[in-house]
């Protein structure tokens, strides 16, 4: 009897303790995630908007090719983040509420990526900032309305904004 009851408690155990374990397991990762987001959203929304305000807007109009090297390549613009959540965390990714919201602004970031890619008569005739100063404003507001946490974006760029 004591066998019986020994080994039912532990099945018991062994069929709560799994899921248990599971979802502990993704709420750290979900969180790890959400912080490594939130810092390449607040890495890109500081380089394009200091970007967007410089003088190299003159570099634009004689070179866009350059402009696009210089703005992604030198400045750092950064996706891998994204693009990991997107293409191997999915299912946590849309579990962060938000998702589409990040969704959004990777819009940008991906339009950004694909005109860097034209040849330069074809970047003369499209114009990158008003996708950066999109993507600024966007940031800004959506912070605003808190919408993407401000908290947590403070915690990991380490200032207040």
């Amino acid at each position: 009897m004591e066998v019986i009851i020994g080994t039912l408690s532990g099945f018991i155990i062994a069929f709560f303790a799994e899921p248990i374990k599971q979802f502990i397991t993704n709420s750290i990762k979900r969180n790890n995630l959400r912080k490594a987001i939130h810092y390449e959203v607040f890495h890109n929304w500081s380089v394009i908007d200091s970007n967007s305000k410089t003088e190299d807007k003159n570099i634009l109009e004689d070179s866009p090719i350059l402009f696009a090297t210089k703005l992604l390549l030198r400045s750092g613009i950064r996706n891998e983040c994204y693009l990991h959540l997107i293409n191997q965390e999915t299912a946590l990714f849309y579990q962060m509420k938000e998702a589409a919201n990040i969704n959004h602004l990777y819009s940008y970031i991906n339009s950004l990526y694909e005109w860097s890619k034209v040849s330069d008569e074809e970047s003369k005739k499209l114009n990158p900032i008003p996708l950066m100063e999109g993507f600024v404003s966007d940031v800004e507001e959506l912070l605003g309305t808190g919408e993407i946490d401000k908290r947590l974006m403070e915690k990991v760029a380490g200032l207040k904004l």
